[in-house]
């Protein structure tokens, strides 16, 4: 059984010519980074050439992290915005996932993105005890719209409970249904108003002027301080829930924004621009693609979703592969960071991005993604990865039969149409 570590070579094993180039380019106290390195290689993940310091050591920042304004919300918060789902199931290593938030936290990211549907209540659980004490300093960005424990509304997935029962996770922006959801993760936060509240993922069902009619009622109330939009959201719903929200302000918008994904430059962010809303960038490594350590040889663990989505298929993870090592390796050993820090850094260079959201799983990745807050790429820098990434075309039906890839491809035209006729 795999057990999401990659399947390297010994030391012993590994071939003299890139054992002989490594002694070569890194000294004696880095023996350790070396080899790893060196086995990375030999998978096609980087190049031993191309070794950056070691991403997990902690380094002070040069100052605090900048704060920016969420459109015309009187909500601020941190450049760089912890992602809570990133930590995992909260009813395994509960300590670390605490110590996640906190090392985020004393790193400077003061901001929190989480969801009631992130481990169904017990994610919320774990940061409302990660920030107790310190609650007042933390900005908590929270969601509605996906329910497991309500029968109405249509399916998007199914998962398991912590008594193993498979449970559906439903879309429902119905108002009574915002209101019990804000309510729950007040109280399982253990704070006395969210900083912002956006709905997760558009809900068919419910106009969206009702849903935002439900959210402004609470803002009223003194429960929320903003509003906002996160998944699956066009420039058509953006401006009809502006306008439900009447003289109050949509804070933000959340978008899926990374070096392999810029759909929404050719709609959304403009449209954000011109109704002065924010843009917060999530998956700005496209969920570990972009680390620079998931080589085609990389085995995921039996419960890692990634293993069945085609952008992490063997052929798909080489392209990435090439693609960091000659357009993203050479300017983070240049720099001395971690390849992650420099994808990160891209992202937070878009003029229209206001802030990113960054999960970790360990402290020590808390902390050195912080550092790309610090980062500022140059122009040539920022030239090179365009050229490269611009000509780097990912399979999306890696890892598909031919009945798969046509049933995959309706699906896509089903949609595209609908998004069309939508407008």
């Amino acid at each position: 059984m795999s057990n999401g570590t990659p399947s390297a070579p010994t030391s012993d094993s590994m071939s003299n010519p890139a054992r002989e180039l490594i002694a070569l380019q890194t000294p004696p106290h880095n023996a350790h980074r070396a080899l790893d390195a060196a086995r990375r290689w030999q998978r096609g993940s980087i190049s031993p050439l191309l070794l950056t310091p070691d991403p997990l050591a902690a380094r002070s920042l040069s100052g605090p992290i900048e704060r920016v304004r969420l459109g015309r919300s009187p909500v601020h918060v941190s450049r760089m915005i912890f992602g809570a789902m990133a930590i995992g199931s909260a009813r395994h290593d509960r300590e670390r996932r605490i110590h996640t938030i906190r090392a985020a936290l004393d790193a400077g990211l003061t901001s929190i993105d989480s969801a009631p549907m992130y481990d169904l209540g017990a994610c919320e659980q774990v940061v409302g005890e990660a920030i107790r004490g310190v609650h007042q300093d933390v900005q908590i960005l929270s969601k509605v719209g996906l329910r497991w424990d309500d029968s109405r509304g249509k399916i998007l997935f199914t998962t398991r409970n912590e008594h193993g029962r498979k449970v559906a996770v439903r879309k429902n922006c119905r108002p009574d249904s915002v209101r019990v959801e804000v309510e729950r993760s007040l109280e399982r936060l253990g704070v006395d108003v969210l900083d912002m509240v956006q709905v997760h993922m558009r809900d068919p069902a419910t106009p969206i002027e009702d849903t935002m009619g439900a959210l402004k009622d609470l803002l009223d109330e003194g429960k929320l301080r903003s509003i906002g939009l996160s998944t699956n959201f066009g420039p058509r719903e953006i401006v009809l829930a502006r306008r439900a929200l009447g003289e109050v302000p949509l804070a933000s918008i959340q978008v899926g924004y990374n070096l392999l994904e810029r759909g929404c430059e050719a709609e959304l962010l403009p449209r954000a621009r011109e109704e002065s809303i924010a843009v917060l960038a999530r998956s700005p490594l496209a969920m570990g693609l972009l680390t620079g350590r998931l080589g085609p040889g990389w085995s995921f663990s039996d419960s890692d979703l990634r293993q069945k989505l085609p952008s992490f298929h063997r052929d798909n993870l080489r392209r990435v592969s090439i693609a960091l090592q000659s357009g993203i390796a050479p300017i983070a050993a240049d720099r001395g960071v971690p390849i992650a820090a420099v994808a990160l850094a891209w992202v937070l260079s878009r003029p229209a991005v206001s802030a990113i959201v960054v999960g970790a799983s360990h402290p020590r990745q808390a902390r050195a993604n912080a550092e790309a807050v610090d980062l500022k790429l140059g122009t040539d820098e920022e030239a090179a990865i365009q050229r490269t990434f611009e000509g780097l075309i990912l399979d999306p039906y890696a890892g598909f039969g031919y009945t798969q890839r046509v049933l995959a491809k309706g699906r896509w035209l089903a949609g595209s149409l609908e998004r069309r006729l939508s407008r």
